[in-house]
């Protein structure tokens, strides 16, 4: 009967976790017989070769596996773990040309193999072939290691370099003044300084004082009286026109009625005052003393005041 190793389901660099190098390559196939059928559960030989150059090229390596396939067909093994024959997996030079690993099949044990298929690493095993850098003698010129970033050695390698870079003049001397695209550095007597001029710009840009201003005469509420205080020094009145929508609900304004004055709030019509439009609000003061009242907006032509008496 005829046997037949399918496909290469996965070929890697097996990488392990200490430092050296593995010399050795994960293979997996599945296993058909020539009616395609899987051959599960079954001991079976594995031969492989490692080819160099073509898929006729001379073997540099053979090594033979005894495995069992599992209830899907599947057989798992390591490249370079196996019973060798002849070769060196370790002294391969996967740099110096293709390569194609060759599998024969052994299904009774009998030595009676079969040719199932070569497949060409179409990847250098690059941990293998970096491998060959592990050791290096002799001098290193600059050139041979121009381009390169790191360049690592054991602990007990001792390494010359005497073509590299020796002018130290355009070396960084560590001096901070001396990079390019720095920040802007500020000692905290310069922030404070600048804490101190913002809050100044904030206060006289944002904020504004009281104003007071000095009531005589009887007028129109105007929009200098918002936010600031009415100063009531001789009796009038204060008329709160309709439509007054520069004034905005929440805004008020201070009323202070000083010294026997009587400050008078009225209304137009249809504004109302204390939740009515009949009457107007009063702040009476007496000889020697100073009544205090806030008149604010709470709706549209809707306002209150307090300090009445």
């Amino acid at each position: 009967m005829k046997w037949i190793l399918i496909g290469i389901l996965s070929l890697f660099i097996l990488v392990e976790s200490y430092s050296q190098t593995p010399e050795k390559l994960s293979y997996q196939a599945i296993v058909r017989d020539s009616e395609n059928n899987l051959i599960i559960a079954s001991e079976v030989a594995i031969k492989i070769d490692i080819l160099s150059g073509s898929p006729e090229g001379n073997s540099l390596y053979q090594e033979t596996h005894y495995t069992t396939t599992n209830e899907n067909g599947l057989v798992t093994l390591e490249i370079g773990t196996g019973t060798i024959s002849w070769g060196g997996f370790d002294t391969i030079d996967w740099g110096a040309d293709s390569h194609f690993i060759k599998t024969q099949i052994d299904p009774t044990g009998t030595g009676n193999y079969t040719l199932t298929g070569v497949t060409e690493l179409l990847s250098v095993p690059y941990a293998l072939y970096a491998k060959q850098a592990e050791t290096i003698t002799g001098t290193i010129s600059a050139s041979q290691v121009a381009g390169l970033n790191t360049i690592t050695f054991s602990e007990d390698t001792a390494s010359v370099f005497d073509a590299w870079d020796q002018d130290v003049s355009d070396d960084f001397d560590g001096t901070y003044a001396k990079l390019t695209g720095t920040p802007e550095i500020y000692t905290k007597t310069q922030v404070d300084s600048m804490k101190i001029a913002w809050l100044k710009e904030i206060d006289e840009t944002y904020l504004t004082r009281s104003k007071i201003l000095d009531f005589r005469a009887s007028r129109t509420i105007t929009p200098e009286d918002i936010g600031n205080t009415i100063s009531c020094t001789a009796s009038a009145t204060l008329t709160i026109s309709k439509g007054f929508d520069t004034m905005k609900i929440g805004d008020f304004i201070n009323l202070e009625a000083h010294n026997g004055s009587v400050l008078t709030i009225a209304t137009d019509s249809g504004v109302k005052l204390n939740y009515t439009s009949e009457r107007p609000g009063v702040l009476n003061s007496y000889s020697g003393n100073v009544n205090f009242g806030l008149l604010r907006k709470q709706g549209p032509d809707s306002y209150i005041i307090s300090g009445q008496q």
